[in-house]
């Protein structure tokens, strides 16, 4: 996988190697990082150079994390540079380049995509939906990862991947309530 403006061997070097792993993380990233830019540039807009610096911090963390370094460096220089002046003379390029970035990040992710006339297998799909849900319910963190895990390899199915998605996030953002609704609706579709 290449994505441009991201360093993925580094970001694969973070999750050990786990392509699936860095693919989803991707995806939240993409997902997370929309709303989290909406949020700066209101900041922006308002001149609250206190809550801008935060969201600009928390998106170069971000940034960092999945190997796109350039971009990360340019949220440090918004961050630390302290002259409100040169936020507003670099804010809109941030922004653009970011913009730029996720829609590379979500190309790639759509080429990787499992091919649409994907079968599925619908035991194994309820059994690690029910491993799931069963670690949700007794709050066995290793068992929600193994059945997450193992929940990976259906998120590229079409019709099923994008709710095995929004299960994966729920879990991944503590929503357990939401994933467990998740999973028993997506029990019953199939």
């Amino acid at each position: 996988m290449t994505i441009p403006g991201v360093n993925v061997d580094k970001g694969l070097q973070r999750l050990g190697g786990r392509v699936k792993s860095y693919q989803k993380i991707l995806g939240v990233f993409c997902k997370d990082s929309r709303s989290k830019l909406v949020e700066l540039a209101r900041c922006f807009e308002s001149d609250d150079v206190p809550l801008y610096t935060t969201h600009v911090h928390g998106l170069k963390s971000a940034l960092g994390n999945i190997g796109a370094e350039r971009l990360a460096k340019d949220a440090e220089r918004l961050e630390l540079e302290g002259d409100w002046g040169y936020v507003q003379a670099n804010h809109q390029a941030f922004m653009d380049e970011f913009d730029v970035l996720l829609n590379n990040i979500d190309a790639a992710l759509t080429d990787s995509a499992a091919p649409a006339g994907a079968s599925v297998d619908k035991q194994k799909l309820a059994a690690n939906l029910n491993n799931l849900k069963q670690s949700l319910d007794s709050m066995d963190f290793g068992g929600m990862k193994a059945a997450s895990d193992a929940l990976m390899e259906f998120e590229e199915v079409p019709n099923i991947g994008a709710k095995i998605k929004v299960i994966l996030h729920d879990r991944l953002a503590g929503e357990y309530d939401d994933a467990t609704a998740g999973i028993d609706a997506l029990l019953k579709e199939i």
